[in-house]
């Protein structure tokens, strides 16, 4: 059944159903989806059968089951493979953005069979040898990729390449290099491929460029991935990332990161793939590819339900259906859906999960989606089963499994051998490749070993008469030396008492000074240190003779210095300060100058350290400013502190608008209070009542005292002005019960105005607007709360 409803994918047929597969591969797109289905699907699904089929290549006497079990197990992360091939164009319009490029380029991404028209047009009349010809050679290359035409892509990039070189574009002959080992890997001709790589990594030794080098590593990584070797692809994908180094690529970089996670995915190490999504993720965001967004989250749904984190599953899956719904992609859906209906069985939500999945499977069926609808169709007929309400939908289900498993079957044994016979001839290729190799070195050791014992015989004869001639010439010079070497001992001995002696009081004079002195070299090892160190950083200043700043300082002091080290070592004077945690623990800050020694020539030899501890200092500025925006007798901030907070959280609302309520609270008849019992205990109700009242208000939200007996709160995230109501209600019942002071036990209640801030952005007129309700709340009789304007 799926054989029969497959629609072709590319433009062009080749022989081979490889070839076939890998064409589709590279000719889907995610924007044409809804109307190409199966292209997506067969992107995804070749890079399964690479495991799936060898297997069954090797146990023909257990093709059933070995087949069952391994696409059964393999198609629970085919949704993270979905999307993996379809972000080509918008990849080819990233990449190396900053070299020529012909505009037939652009075309031939939308418009390949037209592009290729032209440029073949365009070549005839191009002059030989000139920019122009390798430009529209690349771009051949590009519409032949776009095509599935792997053999015309090759040779294009090839050309490309051998035209480069002969005008001395370095960095394009790369391109058509990388161009044409990609084409090379599609026909499965994987050792040459790997050896146009190996050439195009040569040549990017003499004129480096980080991006161009990734692009290698990448096309490596994929195809490491394919012929199923992914440690060697976790390999290319870090050396990829690490090439990249600071270099803004966000197209290579989230392919990188994307291979990353596929392979240790695949290796079982589901926690580091995690993390590289999660880095590919934050790439994505900066980039604002939905294409690749999409890839990423379905790897991480596949990752969160391997370790049972349903949340995660139900966000990745929400944010899915978001890019479904942007992008208007049924497929997309279909695969949200999914996600979540999975993340819903796991939770025990089996109405929910089963809606979602007949949802899913809908979606995939209509699209012609047979692998993933079947995928679908196993989970749903076992929930129907376990939890369903109706007999005959389940009977349906059931005889449409049987019937779709049977036609996956047929399928699977007609093509089960194709990746296998991909592994087993690259494995020819590659023993060919070093048989060869071997036989060449073997042959240049035999002709150089023979060349050697030549050169050795002359040599002896050569070293016979020297040696002669040499003996008598140092007899001579002998005694000469002898004589001069005596006085030159003598000067020595002389230098390095003198030395010693200025080395001793340098050492003293350095010792005694209460700060931190060292010299370090161009590699950042030190050369000098006083003892001063040893009280500081509780490190033997000898031992300190040798290493490096990086391999006797924390990682997060380091990476404070490192500006400042560069600076210096560029000969420029740094003056900074730097904090950190020494060895016991205690935060110390230092003011630190970076002074370069230069040579007689200019040239940077190294730099002089001078570091005073400023700790003291900077702990009692601290305290200064503690106590600048603390209210003393309660500890609560002060009325500084609150207009800050105040201004900031109405910045914040205006920005985000999710509500924000100020209450404005005074001690009712505390006037009273004190004359009656003085002002001490009036201090103490005080304190009592700044208690209750951050005892009786979230974490998040600030009270402050901002004179006598005047309170403020600042309750953000505030949707409806109901929520202050309720923060209101919560204070007044605090104070019901009467504050024990001294012997006393005195009744303490509030009145409270409540200004809920939508659309004010003026603290002045919001403290103005709870002011006011503060006041209708005592004229209702005290002990009670008013909003502002009811």
């Amino acid at each position: 059944m799926l054989a029969r409803k497959r629609p072709p994918c590319g433009r062009q047929r080749v022989s081979g159903q490889a070839t076939q597969d890998a064409r589709a591969d590279a000719d889907c797109d995610l924007g044409q989806l809804s109307s190409r289905p199966v292209c997506l699907e067969a992107s995804a699904l070749h890079w399964v059968r690479i495991q799936s089929r060898a297997m069954t290549h090797l146990s023909r006497l257990r093709i059933a089951a070995g087949l069952r079990a391994g696409v059964r197990s393999w198609r629970r992360s085919v949704v993270a493979l979905l999307l993996i091939l379809v972000s080509l164009q918008g990849l080819a319009q990233q990449v190396h953005s900053n070299l020529p490029r012909h505009p037939l380029e652009d075309k031939a991404l939308e418009q390949p069979i037209e592009a290729l028209s032209e440029i073949e047009k365009a070549l005839v009349a191009a002059p030989p040898g000139s920019l122009e010809q390798v430009t529209l050679l690349l771009a051949k290359a590009n519409a032949c990729r776009v095509l599935a035409n792997w053999e015309c892509q090759r040779d294009a990039g090839l050309q490309a390449a051998e035209a480069a070189d002969a005008i001395g574009q370095t960095l394009l002959a790369v391109r058509g290099q990388i161009a044409e080992a990609r084409g090379r890997f599609a026909i499965q001709d994987f050792a040459r491929g790997e050896q146009v790589l190996g050439s195009a990594r040569a040549k990017l030794e003499r004129v480096p460029d980080a991006e161009l080098l990734a692009d290698i590593y990448l096309a490596m990584s994929s195809m490491s991935d394919r012929i199923g070797k992914h440690a060697l692809a976790i390999e290319s994908a870090e050396k990829g990332l690490k090439a990249l180094g600071n270099v803004k690529s966000p197209g290579i970089e989230a392919r990188l990161w994307r291979n990353l996670a596929r392979s240790r995915g695949f290796l079982g190490d589901n926690e580091q793939a995690r993390a590289a999504l999660s880095n590919g993720r934050a790439v994505i965001e900066t980039m604002r590819d939905p294409k690749l967004a999409a890839e990423l989250d379905l790897e991480l749904a596949r990752l969160a339900r391997s370790r049972g984190d349903a949340a995660e599953q139900v966000s990745a899956g929400t944010r899915i259906l978001g890019l479904a719904d942007k992008l208007k992609n049924s497929q997309l859906e279909g695969l949200g859906q999914e996600v979540l209906g999975l993340a819903a069985m796991d939770l025990g939500n089996w109405n929910e999960a089963i809606t979602r999945l007949r949802l899913a499977y809908r979606s995939f069926d209509s699209l012609k989606l047979e692998r993933d609808a079947l995928r679908v169709l196993r989970d749903l007929v076992r929930l129907e089963a376990d939890h369903g309400h109706d007999y005959d939908t389940t009977r349906r289900l059931v005889h449409e499994l049987i019937e779709r498993e049977r036609d996956l079957d047929r399928q699977e044994r007609a093509q089960a051998g194709e990746d296998f016979d991909a592994q087993l001839k690259y494995a020819q290729q590659n023993f060919e490749l070093q048989r060869l190799e071997a036989e060449a070195a073997l042959a240049k050791a035999r002709e150089q070993s023979s060349e050697d014992r030549e050169r050795l015989n002359l040599a002896v004869l050569a070293m016979t008469v020297l040696g002669l001639l040499s003996l008598g010439v140092l007899f001579v010079q002998q005694r000469r030396s002898n004589r001069t070497l005596a006085d030159a001992l003598a000067q020595k001995q002389r230098s390095e008492k003198a030395l010693e002696a200025s080395e001793r009081l340098l050492r003293n004079i350095s010792d005694q000074t209460p700060a931190l002195i060292a010299y370090l070299d161009r590699e950042c090892r030190y050369q000098f240190v006083n003892a001063h160190y040893r009280s500081v950083f509780r490190a033997d200043p000898n031992n300190m003779i040798g290493q490096t700043v990086a391999a006797t300082r924390t990682p997060e002091l380091y990476a404070q210095i490192k500006p400042h080290i560069d600076q210096v070592l560029a000969g420029e004077r740094a003056d900074f300060e730097s904090s950190g945690i020494d060895d016991g623990g205690v935060e110390r800050f230092f003011r630190v100058s970076y002074v370069p020694d230069r040579a007689p020539d200019g040239e940077i030899r190294g730099f002089y350290s001078l570091a005073f501890d400023v700790t003291a200092m900077k702990l009692a500025e601290r305290k200064l400013e503690e106590l600048s925006r603390t209210d003393a007798l309660t500890g609560l901030p002060n009325r500084r502190w609150f207009d800050l907070s105040l201004r900031t959280a109405l910045s914040r609302n205006q920005r985000h608008h999710q509500g924000l309520a100020l209450l404005y609270l005074d001690i009712d008849h505390f006037k009273q209070i004190n004359d009656r019992y003085g002002h001490s205990a009036g201090d103490q109700v005080i304190r009592e009542f700044a208690q209750r009242l951050r005892q009786s208000i979230r974490t998040e939200d600030l009270v402050a005292r901002i004179g006598g007996d005047e309170f403020v709160i600042i309750a953000e995230d505030c949707a409806a002005v109901d929520d202050a109501r309720h923060i209101a209600e919560k204070l007044l019942k605090a104070m019901e019960a009467p504050m024990q002071i001294d012997i006393y036990a005195i009744r303490c209640h509030t009145s409270i105005g409540i200004a809920w801030l939508q659309n004010v952005e003026d603290s002045n007129v919001a403290i103005k607007l709870a002011d006011d309700a503060l006041y209708a709340a005592k004229a209702a009789g005290r002990n009670t709360f008013a909003v502002a304007g009811q």
